[in-house]
């Protein structure tokens, strides 16, 4: 019983801190979410400008609609003209397979010297 419990304790530990584990769990528990997530990241890994530099920073919050999935949120970071990164903001649609039905992207992208989602509060300066 003792190793159940540490493993449970560890594997929750896990999903919150290793992108990966969260996904392959996702992917388990919830393929339809999944399934949203990936099409959406997809769609805008596609609209970079420089795909050889392109990442996904935040990959978005998932919200069942009527007859598929919407993606919020999704922040894709790429690398810019003179080597800047620039943050683009993108939403989706989903339909139940899985196919991207519409997307739309943030008119302003932002650069890397704001803050990333979620970090509230003045940029840390110098120290540990």
């Amino acid at each position: 019983m003792p190793l159940l419990v540490f493993l449970a304790v560890g594997l929750f530990i896990a999903a919150n801190t290793i992108p990966g584990v969260r996904e392959g769990l996702e992917r388990l528990a919830r393929p339809q979410i999944w399934a949203a997530r990936q099409t959406c990241r997809d769609a805008a890994l596609a609209l970079a400008r420089n795909p050889d530099f392109a990442r996904i920073l935040d990959s978005g919050a998932v919200h069942r609609t009527r007859n598929g999935s919407y993606v919020e949120g999704l922040v894709m970071g790429e690398m810019g003209e003179t080597g800047e990164e620039i943050r683009r903001s993108v939403d989706c649609y989903v339909d139940p397979q899985g196919r991207l039905v519409n997307r739309h992207v943030s008119p302003e992208p932002a650069t890397s010297g704001d803050r990333a989602p979620g970090r509230e509060g003045p940029p840390h300066e110098g120290g540990c």
